[in-house]
């Protein structure tokens, strides 16, 4: 069973203020006050690298809740990339921050910072499996499972799966969002060009052909009432170095 991306079926989650653990909510309707819904779910980053990173979770048995989505950007500059970082986190601390908003209004917002959706395919024939959200469905991020993302030498990064108790693994490799000259998907040793949606340029960087690939991950579901989408904080997952 493939593990990972969600089609049309797989979109996002979330409860309502009166479900117990996946969502709280700011005010309460009983009261004729309106709600704020959201997710307090986050992923847990258990280990990282100068090339991979290993993370799990969140689990939760919300019906709603759908599973990570996983965004990336790539710059041409580490220390936009770090700027960048701290601009989430800091709106994210923000006193009265609703939790998952600033995923929607400054990461992923074309008016922000537009990072973009990964993009998953088989190893054995390189087609695209989906573009959809959420990246992992939640079935895959019980206690019983992590995923790594890695980039080997010389070869096209990939994320894995892994089920601990029985050590199968599903592996993937990993795409851009952007397509290239023949409509497939460009993969992360293709050079990334002014104009890309996923690419910070920068007229100073010092490091020709050397890239910074930065990651996020945010729980995923979708309001019952609204069919909206709903998101947790956004989480730093890594940023990778890449040379071309």
């Amino acid at each position: 069973m493939v593990p990972t991306i969600n089609s049309a079926a797989s979109r996002r989650a979330t409860a309502r203020a009166c479900y117990a653990t996946a969502i709280l909510a700011t005010a309460l309707a009983s009261c004729g006050i309106d709600t704020i819904e959201y997710f307090p779910l986050k992923t847990t980053v258990s280990q990282t690298s100068g090339s991979a990173m290993t993370f799990s979770g969140p689990e939760s048995d919300d019906s709603n809740y759908l599973g990570l989505a996983i965004f990336y950007k790539i710059y041409a500059s580490e220390a936009k990339a770090i700027t960048d970082q701290s601009y989430v986190n800091s709106k994210q601390s923000a006193i009265n921050t609703v939790p998952g908003a600033i995923v929607e209004s400054t990461l992923i917002s074309a008016g922000g910072l537009g990072y973009q959706r990964l993009i998953l395919t088989t190893p054995a024939t390189g087609s695209s499996a989906s573009a959809a959200i959420p990246t992992i469905a939640k079935a895959y991020l019980t206690s019983d499972y992590f995923v790594s993302i890695s980039f080997p030498a010389g070869s096209e990064p990939r994320l894995t799966v892994t089920n601990e108790a029985s050590g199968a693994v599903s592996e993937f490799l990993i795409r851009r969002s952007v397509a290239g000259s023949t409509g497939a998907y460009l993969t992360f040793l293709d050079e990334p060009a002014s104009g890309n949606s996923d690419y910070v340029s920068s007229a100073t960087s010092a490091l020709e052909g050397t890239y910074f690939v930065q990651f996020f991950a945010a729980a995923y579901g979708l309001n019952p009432n609204t069919l909206t989408d709903l998101y947790g904080d956004a989480v730093f997952l890594n940023r990778i170095t890449i040379n071309l």
